[in-house]
This record gives C-alpha cells, structure tokens and sequence, in this order.
C-alpha cells in the first residue's frame, strides 16, 4: 500500500512511501535483494518511466514475516494524469536463485505537484534597491548646488569688527587669576 501521501492522489515531483509486507511461509530462507517499479499509460500499456530501485539485502527466514518501505518520486516531467503504477519485489534462495513478486499494481492519479521555489523575493528587493539609488543619484544632481561662503571671513581688515565679537572687545573686564593660598 502506498503510506504517503494518504488519499488518491500522488502530487509529480514529490518523495512518496510504497509499504511493502513480505511473509516466507516456507522452510527455506530467502534474501530480499531490491524493490523496483514503473510507471505505464493506462491505455497502451507502454512503460513510460522507471522508478528508482531501491536494494535491501535483507533476509527473510522461515516463517517471517517483514515490512519494506520503498521512498519513490513521479519524475517533474511527466504530465498530470492516471498512470499504471506496478512494483515488484525481488528475492533469492541460498542457492542464488532469482524469484520475483508483484507486491502492487494500481492506476493512480497523477497530479501537479508544489511550485518550485522561484527567486522572486531576492529578485524585486534587488530592484528595489536599485530604484532607490537612482534615486537618491538623481537628487544630488538635479538639487542646485550652493555656494559655499568661507567660514572666516578674511577679507575683512583687522580693524573692523567681527560679526562674531561683540563691539569694543577690548574695553570688556577681564577676570584676575588669583593665586592659592599656601595654608
């Protein structure tokens, strides 16, 4: 039984889960070597992709019983539709004889699966960034330059008073240092 996704449905592009159950109901012990599967149209029957075999090596003895799971993904390229889904798993005796079961045949639904991740978020912060120093460039240039006035004014004679300095600087009190007394 398919475990995963759960429902009908098998979404294109995404890992799915095949349960596989195996029971050796003889005296013999087998060695599960691998599962495999393929995908066919519905009405020709033609194979149209294989899925990934998965090999195991694991040994089944007498009267055991055990589970597989088998992770297989719908290829990205194939069309959303109903396709024959057939697994098979495949096993051997201690004399390396080769033996193989149908463990699933089923048409399942095939439908499109999740978008791909796009880069659209780094793409529109970049463009964003980028009309924003044009920008921030067109109003350096556009803005009017203005003329620079000197923060001292040396043109002025020293006689005359600065536009800083009160008048008649000279003619203010001055504070007298006093000297520490020595106790």
């Amino acid at each position: 039984m398919i475990v995963q996704p759960t429902g009908e449905h098998l979404p294109i592009g995404v890992p799915s889960y095949l349960l596989v159950a195996l029971a050796n109901l003889g005296p013999k012990m087998f060695n599960v070597t691998k599962i495999n599967g393929v995908l066919s149209d519905v009405l020709t029957g033609k194979v149209v992709a294989n899925f990934t075999r998965r090999m195991y090596g694991d040994s089944l003895g007498p009267r055991e019983q055990r589970s597989f799971r088998y992770s297989f993904v719908p290829s990205k390229k194939l069309l959303p539709g109903e396709y024959g889904m057939t697994f098979s798993a495949h096993y051997s005796n201690r004399d390396k004889e080769p033996f193989a079961t149908l463990v699933y045949n089923e048409t399942k639904l095939l439908v499109a699966g999740p978008p791909e991740p796009s880069d659209l978020p780094l793409l529109q912060g970049a463009i964003v960034a980028a009309l924003l120093l044009a920008a921030a460039a067109m109003c350096t240039q556009i803005a009017p330059a203005k003329a620079l006035q000197p923060a001292v004014d040396y043109t002025r004679a020293a006689d005359e008073p600065s536009q800083w300095l009160p008048k008649n600087v000279d003619t203010l009190p001055r504070k007298k240092k006093t000297a520490a007394k020595k106790a």
